[in-house]
C-alpha cells in the first residue's frame, strides 16, 4: 500500500485494493502468500483526499484570475496594435496612439511581473503536486506573455524609428 500511495498519491487509509476477487485489508498479508508476484495486475479503488482549501490555495487561485485579465488586456492591446499597423487609424494620429498602447504595455508586464513575485512567495507542501503543478503551469505561461510583451515592444521601436525617420 506504501508503493501504491508513492505511485498514485492515495493514501493507504483511502485505498481499497482487489486481487483475484480479495480485497486485501491494509497490508495484513505477505503479497507472495496470495500470489501476488513482480507483473500481476492489482486493482487500486479510492481517490485522493481533497486539498485542503488554505490560503495558500486560495491565493493561487487569485493569481491566476488576475492572470487572465491580463492576458486579455495584452490581446487588446495587440489588436489595437495590429489596427493601427494595418493603417486603421489616420496618420498623424498613429504616433500618439502607439506611445499610450507602449505605456499600457509597460503596466502590463509590470502587473505580470508582480504576479510571478507572488507565485514565488507561495510555499506548498511536496504532497500537495496539484498547487505545485497549477503554479508552474502559471509561471511558463506568465514567461510567455512577458517574451510576447518584449516582441511588440521591439515592434513599437521600430515602428516610431520608422516613422521619425521620415
Amino acid at each position: 500500500m506504501t508503493e501504491v500511495e508513492k505511485r498514485t498519491q492515495i493514501p493507504p487509509e483511502a485505498q481499497k485494493l482487489i486481487f483475484k476477487g480479495q480485497s486485501l485489508k491494509n497490508g495484513e498479508v505477505e503479497l507472495d502468500k496470495i500470489g501476488i508476484k513482480n507483473g500481476v495486475k492489482v486493482m487500486l479503488i479510492g481517490k485522493k483526499p481533497t486539498p485542503v482549501d488554505d490560503k495558500e490555495t486560495s491565493a493561487l487561485g487569485q493569481v491566476e484570475g488576475l492572470f487572465d485579465k491580463e492576458s486579455k488586456k495584452l490581446s487588446e492591446i495587440t489588436y489595437e496594435l495590429d489596427g493601427i499597423h494595418r493603417g486603421f487609424i489616420d496618420k498623424d494620429k498613429q504616433q500618439d496612439a502607439v506611445k499610450k498602447l507602449q505605456k499600457r504595455m509597460a503596466v502590463v508586464a509590470e502587473h505580470l511581473i508582480k504576479l510571478l513575485e507572488k507565485l514565488d512567495s507561495l510555499m506548498f507542501e511536496e504532497s500537495n503536486k496539484g498547487a505545485r503543478g497549477k503554479r508552474k503551469t502559471l509561471v511558463d505561461k506568465i514567461q510567455v506573455l512577458l517574451n510576447q510583451i518584449d516582441g511588440l515592444n521591439r515592434g513599437v521601436s521600430d515602428m516610431l524609428a520608422r516613422w521619425n525617420a521620415v
